[in-house]
């Protein structure tokens, strides 16, 4: 057997789903994507970068818009408008919804509009007779016209209100759709991308800035094309009544339509800043929250509410700088607004007297220049909600238009004996048998591109054989089981199984196939039974039968299901949260089974049991793995746990293979690295042949690197930089409590165990 070099997890429901390849997304076969390779060097001296100049980075200097308006060249020149349109063409599919909707606002804007004229006609035409029984309006009398009237708004409110509804159901359906591609998007995305953004960020652009932009598009394009409407028939009207007064008024047009411009491009920029800030005020409470028991047990209240205020105070002052936008805007054009409406009374009343308008011409007027100038108002609002939209459409964008670094869709199918199709295509389907090898991999966590957690690793498992794989903390163990898993892709080399590259898979069916069980296993929220099937494709699911869910939680040792009240209908609470930790891990490890795995990877699988329930699982493991049918890859600091295992690979400090063997031989050995590791602290990570005698934890690993089970408690609270004081102390607390109980395990055992002479591994170590 040949040896490699390390994986840190994503989100945890995350790596659960994608371990099972639940996402039931539909793929279309696409070509194969160009797979470049990069050498470690290579990319440490990408990041390392000589300052440029100026000119070199294209900067630009500030034009009047930017120093006015305080946003970015590139801000005031985005694509506004074809982020609207995506949008539009993102909701083609209810077209005749919408033209119903516009022709009912068309209906009820006509007949609002010929109210005025009609104001106009009533009052000329009672100044010319003494009785009302004589006025006539268009052949009607005064009483007729005026139920016709209310006949015709009748019909003008009935349209108001069936357009209304319709263009809720248009914005459900345009939100529902944006939400729906944009987590399509986001499962086909690999771990990289999780450990740049963080969920609280996702879920407000999921919820929130979906729901703008939703409203933006619909209810507020509907508002904007009848505003357009009124504005554009009260303005012809306006002529048909007077053209000298209408060209005056016409004159306090280019200074509104100037300002409006100016203004719509810092509500966008200010629009983005908030749903921004947002964002960031959703990724703190959810991680707070989530670290609620730790923050409480470091009685850390006080940090946490201060971080939050932060936070808080973030969003309150662009809130401010958005109202104080608003109110000088709005403030300037009422009072441009109310000026029009003086000078066209002034204007008017000197016309009435000069004999070129009439009273009922002058009231149809002075409404009219009311409508126009609502309808200028609700443009600008529209325009406003315009550029809000496509400030927060352009971050839904952004996550929809990211590719991910791993093709999702290309590949061949590698499949277990029990998910094969039934009828295969010969050169596209693979059945797995689980001979893993390594070879020349070198790989760099993408937020760590300087920090090369492995290079030119080289290592061989035959298939039907257990490995174990140990080493200090933070060194590259879990990282081999998330290449496996193709969580991220190696910078350069290649992992075959059965002999084929594990990129000429399809990342589904990899992780369809493999079987893997973490440290801190995610369960879904429902019962027992459809989180033990969840193990399985929906199809093969929906065919199991209960007995076969029995079966596999026996073989994980689940016993403590028959005397729950509801035995396997039991349901569990969000994240299993109603079940102890020993309890989630058998469920778990009941999931992974029940789909037979030909590989499976156990991350510390059985780390929260107790001993005696470790004995049972393990005694089933054993079965397995002696049954040659499974190749089983153990990540793992117990002693019971690593001397249950055939062969023993040990890592170093730099990721590398220092020793590799069976467990008695290398056991036995005092000078052994598998020896002095359960033994002994290092004294130095650049040394790991230096070694000094200590009582603290075995594996507490100073270098580089963290834990990597650290890394995903990180990103479950939704913060992939580490740097949270509160992740930090549960940390700590955590890896002090696991490293105890591994020094006193292994102190037992140390003194139990007669070590025979060592004998030659069937591992083979190639440099």
């Amino acid at each position: 057997m040949l040896l490699p070099q390390n994986v840190t997890n994503g989100h945890l429901s995350l790596i659960t789903k994608r371990c099972f390849a639940t996402s039931n997304l539909n793929f279309k076969e696409n070509e194969k994507v160009g797979k470049t390779k990069i050498s470690p060097s290579e990319l440490v001296g990408k990041h390392k970068g000589e300052s440029k100049d100026p000119s070199e980075r294209g900067e630009h200097v500030k034009g009047w818009k930017e120093k006015l308006l305080g946003i970015t060249h590139e801000e005031s020149n985005s694509a506004t408008f074809s982020e609207v349109w995506r949008l539009i063409k993102l909701g083609r599919k209810d077209l005749p919804l919408f033209l119903l909707a516009m022709t009912l606002l068309v209906i009820s804007a006509a007949i609002v509009m010929s109210l005025p004229k009609i104001t106009g006609l009533i009052l000329d035409a009672t100044r010319n007779f003494t009785k009302l029984d004589d006025v006539e309006i268009y052949g009607y009398s005064l009483e007729d016209f005026l139920y016709l009237m209310a006949a015709m708004l009748a019909i003008s409110t009935a349209a108001t209100v069936a357009r209304i509804i319709m263009m809720r159901i248009l914005g459900e359906n345009l939100v529902s759709r944006l939400r729906s591609n944009f987590m399509k998007k986001i499962y086909m995305q690999d771990m990289s991308f999780y450990d740049k953004n963080k969920v609280g960020d996702l879920i407000s652009r999921l919820s929130s800035d979906a729901y703008v932009v939703s409203k933006s598009i619909t209810q507020n394009a509907s508002d904007g094309i009848k505003h357009s409407l009124v504005l554009g028939s009260s303005i012809t009207m306006m002529f048909v009544l007077s053209t000298k007064l209408s060209l005056i008024m016409l004159a306090f047009a280019p200074p509104l339509l100037f300002f409006s411009y100016l203004y719509g491009l810092k509500i966008r920029s200010l629009s983005r800043q908030l749903q921004q800030a947002t964002g960031a005020l959703t990724k703190v409470s959810e991680q707070q929250l989530n670290s609620i028991r730790t923050i409480q047990s470091f009685t850390a209240e006080t940090k946490e509410l201060r971080r939050y205020n932060e936070r808080i105070r973030s969003v309150w002052k662009i809130s401010v700088k958005d109202a104080i936008t608003n109110a000088t805007f709005f403030g300037s054009t009422g009072i441009l607004g109310n000026t029009t409406f003086i000078l066209t009374l002034a204007l008017g009343t000197r016309f009435v007297f000069d004999g070129s308008m009439t009273v009922g011409d002058l009231t149809a007027y002075l409404i009219y220049t009311e409508y126009c100038g609502n309808a200028t108002f609700g443009i600008a609002s529209f325009y406003t909600e315009l550029f809000k939209g496509a400030g927060a459409a352009s971050r839904l964008f952004e996550m929809l238009d990211i590719k991910p670094s791993i093709d999702p869709i290309h590949g061949h199918k590698l499949v277990s004996s029990i998910n094969r199709s039934s009828t295969p295509i010969e050169g596209k389907e693979v059945v797995c048998k689980g001979h893993i090898r390594f070879e020349d991999v070198s790989f760099a966590y993408p937020t760590r591109p300087n920090n090369i957690v492995f290079d030119k690793l080289s290592f061989d498992i035959p298939a039907g054989t257990s490995v174990c794989i140990v080493g200090p903390s933070g060194k590259g163990k879990s990282t081999i089981a998330s290449l496996l898993l193709r969580f991220y892709q190696p910078l350069s080399g290649r992992i075959v199984v059965d002999g084929h590259n594990l990129e000429e898979f399809s990342v589904h069916s990899v992780r369809q196939t493999f079987g893997f069980v973490q440290q801190e296993p995610v369960l879904i929220e429902g019962t027992i039974e459809e989180n033990i099937r969840y193990g399985l494709p929906l199809k093969l699911s929906k065919r199991l039968k209960r007995s076969d869910v029995e079966w596999a939680a026996q073989k994980a040792n689940c016993d403590f299901i028959y005397s729950l009240p509801e035995g396997f209908d039991t349901n569990i609470g969000p994240r299993g949260s109603l079940l102890s930790g020993g309890q989630r891990q058998k469920i778990a490890l009941a999931r992974c089974l029940i789909k037979e795995p030909p590989v499976l990877i156990l991350d510390e699988a059985t780390s929260a049991l107790d001993s005696k329930s470790e004995s049972a699982i393990n005694e089933t493991l054993e079965r397995l793995m002696k049954s040659g049918k499974m190749t089983t890859i153990s990540i793992a600091h117990r002693l019971s746990t690593i001397e249950r295992c055939e062969y023993i690979l040990v890592l170093g400090y730099h990721g590398s293979i220092v020793e590799h063997g069976k467990f008695r031989d290398l056991w036995s050995e005092k000078n052994s690295h598998l020896w002095k590791l359960l033994n002994t602290t290092p004294s130095s990570p650049s040394n790991g042949s230096e070694q000094t005698k200590s009582h603290g934890p075995p594996f507490d690993g100073d270098g580089e690197g963290s834990n990597e089970r650290d890394d995903v408690e990180r990103r479950t609270t939704d913060d992939a930089e580490g740097d949270d004081e509160t992740e930090s102390a549960n940390k700590e607390v955590n890896d002090a409590n696991s490293d105890n109980n591994n020094l006193s395990n292994v102190q037992k055992e140390n003194e139990a165990t007669e070590r025979p002479p060592p004998t030659e591994g069937a591992i083979r170590m190639r440099m």
